[in-house]
């Protein structure tokens, strides 16, 4: 099974153009059959959640149908998860340009793309204090600020990469953290009903 972040930038079609275009190229790459279903985010998490999950056979498809056992998706021997992942990439990339959007996705992890975000931090500091230093006065100010925009930005985007990444814990999981995470909040309700403070904000004529 795959399972695959829909861009949330993208409206309903273009992401089910997406999804369709990955399906395509994975069966048109390793001759297999693909079963791909749409999930829109659940009405409790993040609403920008639309993912796919994909099956596919363990058997090469041919003329006469489903064939032959293949390993061509066992990544212990062939290696393949990095190649879907790049083309997942491209694909996702693709279709956020097609649409106009000014964001990319990395299939990196956050450490990879957080080592190049500090070396381009580093490098955009160094080109900051160059430009400080400069003896031609003409546009140094300009020069100045621009370097420094830079270097704040690259700054904050290896800050905001430098996290420890987030886990997909599963529905199950997920939905008994949702319902303690209820069970909480309506526990502080019932202990805030009875304070002082609370009753003290409280409408007279509602109790509310």
């Amino acid at each position: 099974e795959w399972e695959a972040a829909l861009p949330a930038e993208l409206d309903a079609d273009q992401r089910e153009a997406l999804a369709r275009a990955f399906a395509v190229a994975m069966v048109e790459r390793f001759g297999l059959v693909a079963d791909c279903a749409l999930h829109a985010p659940s009405g409790e998490g993040d609403d920008r959640n639309h993912h796919l999950h994909m099956l596919t056979t363990t058997r090469a498809m041919d003329a006469d149908g489903l064939g032959a056992k293949t390993r061509a998706l066992d990544d212990r021997k062939s290696g393949a998860v990095e190649g879907v992942r790049e083309l997942w990439e491209t694909l996702a990339n693709e279709a956020l340009e097609r649409a106009r959007v000014e964001v990319k996705i990395d299939r990196r992890s956050l450490k990879a793309q957080a080592a190049e975000a500090v070396g381009a931090a580093q490098e955009a500091a160094e080109a900051q204090r160059r430009a400080e230093k400069a003896l031609n006065p003409l546009g140094r100010r300009q020069r100045v600020a621009e370097a420094t925009e830079r270097a704040t930005e690259a700054t904050e985007r290896a800050e905001a990469l430098s996290r420890p990444p987030t886990t997909h814990q599963g529905p199950q999981r997920t939905a008994l953290a949702r319902a303690e995470a209820r069970l909480d909040a309506a526990a502080e309700r019932r202990d805030c009903e009875g304070c002082k403070c609370c009753r003290s904000r409280a409408d007279p004529a509602t109790g509310l």
